[in-house]
């Protein structure tokens, strides 16, 4: 009973707190000039390119824009710092994976194929491929690698626009009661006179 008899009395105090102010010391709703600018990310084969009203922008306005978000600007540079480290470690494991793969050519021996009349043949010069498990393993790793750089550094850019887009909570605007009466007003009537 108590809660719903403080709900009754505390509701008009909170819509005349509101409509005694006067209008220099209303909260206004503003709304920043970052939070109507949208950005959109832009998906290619090696890249992610960041546009404004289908509009590219390069990497310098990009870091001006997010000179006002920390956390945006933070990201959009991590992933300029991995996008040519991804290119350049897959261009090298499929080096060494091509290096690996293609071995190199030694000569050797082979025991002859033996019969009932030549029970011990002579040995057989023959020329085989000798290949590297461990570089072809070692350029399909780094080939990995580099395709998860690539795309970390992609989701990074796009992950900047998300954060740069992203709207801050609103900021409530705290009324504090100073004091509040119950009887006569200044004004002569009956009522309830609360100041903030």
């Amino acid at each position: 009973m108590k809660r719903y008899l403080l709900l009754i009395l505390g509701l008009p105090i909170s819509l005349s707190a509101t409509a005694q102010l006067a209008p220099s010391e209303r909260p206004v709703a503003t709304i920043s000039p970052i939070a109507t600018e949208s950005l959109t990310a832009k998906r290619s084969l090696l890249t992610t390119d960041i546009y404004k009203d289908t509009v590219r922008l390069t990497n310098t306005a990009v870091r001006e824009l997010y000179q006002s978000n920390p956390k945006s600007l933070a990201a959009h540079r991590w992933g300029n710092r991995l996008r040519p480290v991804g290119p350049v470690l897959a261009i090298s494991g499929l080096a060494i994976a091509y290096w690996g793969l293609r071995g190199t050519q030694e000569n050797g021996f082979i025991r002859g194929i033996s019969t009932k009349t030549d029970p011990y043949p002579a040995d057989v010069p023959v020329a085989y491929t000798q290949r590297s498990a461990p570089k072809l393993l070692a350029g399909v790793g780094l080939l990995v690698g580099a395709l998860y750089l690539i795309e970390w550094s992609n989701e990074l850019t796009a992950t900047s626009v998300k954060l740069y887009n992203a709207k801050p909570a609103s900021i409530r605007n705290l009324v504090y009661l100073k004091s509040i009466k119950l009887g006569l007003t200044t004004t002569g009537n009956v009522g309830l006179e609360a100041k903030f």
